[in-house]
């Protein structure tokens, strides 16, 4: 959501948009009441190349008005930008106008998973059907358990959790322990309706704030940008949190800040960690993903989550067992000559 002087623009997913495909537009007036009409114009600008564009009229008693925007395929991400302008609608006096971001994506951001895929056993858990969805349009084989029973007697290389399955029963969560402990790399999405602890971890349901801190170079966020992640946080009022002791022997991957800054291990909450359990390994990912099928963001973290879960499992290191940063290396000009000392 996007706050202009006058109006307020809502974009699908936050302006992440596949190319090629329609995206529904809301403006509305920030205030109840009776407003003075306007005409709302837009371009969808590339730089100074413009895509589409079109004018349209919002009434005085419109509690909201719509318009559809499609950005044209792109083959790679691409930043454009809505730029509008604001007029009366008798007279034509400009009031006002601004420009938001959009970031366009290709639709073949799957591709590629079958391929690295190859051999290796996939089961999802899913019973909304919706990430079952975009794997089989995107040509994946996996075993579709809907709920949890076929992950007993079979093993498997990794295993997909989608959201809001495990329930409140912790007898839910053995069978994806038990794969873990065997090998499996097992990712299982937000659990937002849980009331009982999340493979050990407690829950503390926690207002969305406007920072975590991001482990950027981990490969769940290849690919992104600090925008993109904080992004998400902008689409849920509140989030259960996962509580991690202090030097619990977990990876943090997108987590609250400390209060006070420091080395000592301290207790934290966590949006997305990481634990190596046996020969296999956990991923816990208690972010609000947009939908599977259209929002580009969640495809990403899926394809990267595939990628990670497919790496061998190394084990977890307690933060106070980390090995500290290193400052990094100073580079010297090739063309200087290097005294003796220096």
């Amino acid at each position: 959501m996007i706050l202009a002087a006058l109006l307020i623009i809502l974009l699908p997913q936050q302006g992440y948009w596949f190319g090629g495909e329609p995206q529904e537009v809301t403006v509305r007036w920030p205030t109840q009441g009776k407003m003075p009409p306007v005409d709302f114009s837009w371009n969808l600008m590339v730089g100074n190349i413009r895509l589409t564009g079109g004018t349209l009229p919002i009434r005085s008693d419109a509690d909201a008005t719509t318009f559809k925007i499609t950005p044209p395929k792109v083959r790679t991400r691409t930043t454009a930008s809505i730029i509008y302008r604001v007029r009366q609608h008798e007279g034509g006096k400009e009031l006002g106008g601004g420009d938001l971001s959009v970031q366009l994506f290709p639709r073949d951001m799957l591709s590629g998973l079958v391929r690295r895929l190859n051999g290796k056993r996939l089961a999802v858990w899913d019973s909304s059907g919706l990430l079952s969805h975009v794997l089989k349009s995107a040509k994946v084989a996996f075993v579709d358990t809907k709920d949890g029973s076929g992950l007993v007697l079979t093993r498997y290389d990794i295993v997909l959790v989608g959201g809001d399955v495990l329930g409140t029963s912790l007898f839910a969560q053995q069978p994806l322990l038990d794969q873990a402990r065997a090998g499996a790399s097992v990712m299982v999405f937000a659990q937002q309706k849980s009331s009982v602890d999340l493979f050990g971890y407690a829950l503390d349901d926690r207002k969305m704030p406007s920072r975590l801190n991001w482990r950027m170079d981990h490969p769940l966020f290849a690919g992104f940008e600090r925008a993109d992640l904080e992004s998400w946080l902008h689409d849920s009022p509140d989030a259960l949190a996962l509580r991690l002791p202090a030097d619990e022997p977990a990876l943090e991957i997108a987590w609250w800040p400390r209060e006070v800054p420091g080395t000592e291990p301290v207790p934290l909450d966590a949006l997305v960690i990481s634990k190596s359990i046996g020969a296999g390994r956990i991923v816990l990912c208690q972010l609000p993903l947009g939908d599977w099928s259209t929002d580009p963001r969640s495809q990403l973290l899926l394809s990267n989550a595939i990628d990670y879960l497919l790496t061998r499992p190394e084990p977890t290191l307690r933060p106070s067992e980390r090995p500290a940063t290193q400052p990094a290396a100073i580079m010297r000009d090739p063309n200087r000559i290097t005294l003796p000392g220096e």
